[in-house]
């Protein structure tokens, strides 16, 4: 039997001797290609030969000019090309089945990253049939990492796209290196992310512990994207698969809709923003607790969940504002930016409904205190988007000791996009509502009164601007009781011999009985249905209309004294001009001596009918209801809209 075991022990000298005369040889370089293209399933050619340094206690290896092809879809032919490649490896080690490299050098390394529209990664080798050695090679947990002492890359070049979120960025990487076993992993890159500058600066503990199973692997990432800066600071029990990641996550920006190129997450435009929080993951999800920072003026806390492999990705919030400044929500309806005209006032910011579609969300945000515009109390608004249909139900606003509350639909998936808004005004306190008046001519002489309505509006565009000038639909207002100042409801109906005493005796408060307000719209155009005001001493119509398209405005206004006045002129009041630039303007042509108080009055009386959305609200015997009962019995069988919130007992408040 000792001839078998030296027959052997020669042959095996003979195969360990042939190998080592032809491994250097383009022969054995391109045997040695073909085998891994065999096994992988992807096209590997070793251009130029290969070294191999065996008789030495860590035997030494370079290889020279590397390509690995690239997945059949994906646009660079080549997922990974190098110049050279040289490593050493501990051979001892390969009995405890641990891969240990004291020294890797890697010359002009080049590898190209790519996403396709299925969200597959070129990557994943799973994706060929013959794919055991890619299995076996790459690693499935941190305890499958090769050792690596010292790791040096050379003018190497990384690039990453993803056509699905706009992402194409490419990378130089400047030094990754490992000096010994015991020094900290340290990377840097620069380049370029969407032609905005982008660095990366990774700093992490030692090899050993990239290995060790039981120990949380300590690191810090600082990503700068733009104007986009993020800084990660914490652990992760398993630096392969993320698994049990627990960092402090500090984020800075210009916008939050920037992240959508990072992250895929479509948000609104903001004003700048420095948020903290802590972010995990659990499986496939992300979340971010412990949400604290500004946004804008406004302060922000709550907490955020991203789930990236639902179909759509789903993303889930609740955040709070207690100091809420609502110039810093400008952006959920387009006034972020100022309209392409500058005479106009309605946003025409474009709504993108490329992100509607990229993602489902699920988010809540509250404004518990709301300091500008200091008129509103709270702010409470429900965020749904799913397959494309964008609901907010509720947008509601605390506002004068009443409340306003919204309901608005979007339908991305329609060309273009349709909208229904639905909005009621609760018991507007008409104290609140003009502050500034009161502030300038006394509470006495504004005060006390509720205001209520409805508006419902169906309109189709891209922009808000877009919908509400093709919108259809109706707008009522009406209002019971209160006071302003007479010197106003004087000025307004042109009574100079009234106005001139006032001013000499002093101002009285006017009672306010009733306001009603009917508009109509038709293809963006608001017709007024009947604007009427009830004073004590005057009664005030209005007809006219006002353009969305344009914003033009053409109302106007006449008084109708209850007592007669010689110096009392029936002059109207033409409000011209547009929703930024209202005028004011009387056209003397007009000017004729008042008649009669009571046929005056009959004249500027509306149709009854009103009565069929003033009883419900106010009562029969309101204030609304006598003035509506002064005019002609054939006006009755007319129609009218109701604004019937009018007289709505006050909502529960948004907090």
């Amino acid at each position: 039997m000792a001839w078998v075991f030296g027959g052997a022990a020669v042959l095996a000298i003979v195969l360990v001797l042939g190998a080592v005369i032809l491994i250097g040889t383009p022969y054995f370089a391109a045997k040695a290609g073909s085998f891994i293209t065999n096994k992988s399933g992807r096209n590997v050619v070793l251009g130029g030969k290969i070294e191999a340094h065996i008789w030495q206690r860590e035997p030494h290896f370079i290889i020279n000019q590397v390509k690995i092809g690239n997945a059949e879809w994906a646009e660079s032919p080549t997922f990974f090309e190098a110049e050279r490649v040289e490593f050493s490896i501990r051979a001892a080690e390969l009995l405890h089945l641990r891969v240990v490299l004291p020294q890797v050098t890697i010359d002009q390394p080049k590898m190209a990253l790519e996403k396709n529209d299925k969200g597959e990664g070129n990557w994943s080798f799973s994706q060929n049939p013959q794919t055991a050695v890619g299995k076996a090679v790459t690693p499935n947990s941190r305890g499958s990492i090769p050792i690596i002492g010292k790791l040096s890359i050379n003018d190497g070049q990384l690039t990453y796209k993803d056509p699905a979120h706009g992402i194409d960025t490419t990378l130089k990487v400047a030094t990754i290196k490992g000096d010994s076993d015991n020094e900290d992993i340290d990377v840097e890159g620069k380049g370029t992310f969407q032609k905005d500058k982008f660095e990366i600066k990774f700093s992490g503990g030692n090899a050993l512990e990239l290995r060790e199973t039981k120990t949380p692997y300590p690191f810090h990432l600082k990503t700068t994207a733009g104007k986009t800066i993020a800084n990660v600071d914490g652990t992760v029990e398993d630096p392969v698969t993320l698994e049990a990641l627990d960092v402090k996550l500090d984020l800075e920006g210009d916008t939050l809709s920037d992240l959508y190129a990072l992250t895929g997450i479509a948000l609104p435009p903001t004003p700048h923003y420095k948020i903290n929080g802590h972010l995990t993951r659990n499986g496939d999800s992300w979340a971010v607790d412990d949400i604290n920072g500004r946004m804008g003026s406004s302060d922000i806390k709550g907490k955020v969940a991203w789930h990236p492999t639902e179909k759509p990705p789903l993303f889930e919030g609740d955040l709070l504002s207690e100091n809420l400044d609502m110039r810093d929500l400008a952006g959920f309806v387009g006034a972020h930016k100022k309209p392409a005209n500058q005479d106009r006032v309605i946003p025409d910011a474009p709504l993108d409904i490329s992100r509607m579609m990229a993602m489902n969300a699920d988010v809540t945000f509250k404004g518990t205190h709301i300091k500008t515009p200091d008129i509103l109390d709270n702010f409470l608004m429900k965020v749904n988007l799913k397959d494309g249909v964008l609901i907010l139900d509720p947008l509601s606003f605390g506002i004068s000791k009443g409340k306003v509350e919204s309901h608005l639909k979007i339908e991305g998936k329609q060309t273009p996009p349709s909208a229904d808004l639905d909005v009621h005004f609760e018991r507007l306190s008409l104290e609140g509502l003009f502050k500034g008046l009161a502030d300038k001519f006394g509470k006495g002489n504004v005060s006390s009164g509720r205001f209520g309505g409805k508006a419902t509006l169906h309109g189709h565009g891209k922009s808000l601007h877009e919908i509400l000038s093709n919108s259809n639909g109706t707008a009522d207002f009406g209002m019971e009781g209160g006071v302003l100042s007479q010197l106003l409801i004087q000025l307004a109906g042109l009574d100079i011999y009234r106005t001139a005493g006032l001013i000499v005796k002093g101002d009285k408060p006017t009672p306010i009985n009733c306001i009603i307000a009917d508009f109509s719209v038709d293809d963006g155009m608001m017709q007024a249905q009947e604007f009427l005001i009830d004073t004590g001493v005057s009664a005030i119509q209005g007809t006219g209309q006002l353009d969305l398209k344009d914003e033009s405005v053409d109302l106007e206004l006449k008084s109708y004294p209850k007592k007669p006045s010689l110096l009392s002129l029936r002059s109207p009041i033409s409000l011209g001009g547009t929703l930024k630039h209202i005028t004011f303007g009387v056209d003397p042509a007009s000017l004729v001596v008042r008649g009669g108080a009571a046929a005056l009055l009959a004249a500027a009386a509306p149709p009854a009918a009103l009565l069929a959305f003033v009883g419900p609200g106010l009562g029969e015997d309101s204030s609304c209801a006598a003035f509506l009962k002064q005019q002609p019995s054939e006006a009755k069988t007319k129609n009218a809209h109701a604004p019937a919130d009018i007289g709505k007992q006050p909502a529960k408040q948004a907090n």
